[in-house]
C-alpha cells in the first residue's frame, strides 16, 4: 500500500512541475450531462405528453400517485429513460400545485 502511495505522489510532484513549467491550470471537466443523456423525443411522442391544462387539480395527487408508481415499475424493468420522463412529468406536475 506505501508503495502505490509513493507512486502516486512521485506522479503527482512530475505532474505539478511540468504544469508549472508550461503554464497549466488543472481544471474540472464541466459537461451537461442531462442534455446528452436523453434522446430526442420525435413529433407524436411530444404530442403525446400529458395535457395538465384538461386535468383537474384535485386530482394531481392521485396523478402524482400513479405516475410514482409507474415511474418504480419502469426502473425495475431497466427502462431508465421511460422512469426519467415520467419523473420529469412528476416534477412538472409538483410546480403546478
Amino acid at each position: 500500500m506505501q508503495r502505490a502511495m509513493d507512486e502516486t505522489n512521485r506522479r503527482r510532484k512530475i505532474q505539478k512541475a511540468h504544469n508549472k513549467k508550461h503554464g497549466i491550470t488543472p481544471t474540472g471537466i464541466s459537461k451537461a450531462v442531462e442534455a446528452s443523456m436523453r434522446p430526442e423525443l420525435d413529433e407524436e411522442a411530444k404530442k403525446a405528453k400529458l395535457d395538465l391544462k384538461k386535468i383537474p387539480k384535485d386530482e394531481y395527487g392521485n396523478l402524482i400517485k400513479d405516475l410514482t408508481s409507474q415511474m418504480n415499475l419502469a426502473s425495475a424493468n431497466l427502462e431508465f429513460e421511460k422512469a426519467a420522463e415520467l419523473r420529469d412529468i412528476i416534477t412538472d406536475i409538483k410546480t403546478k400545485l
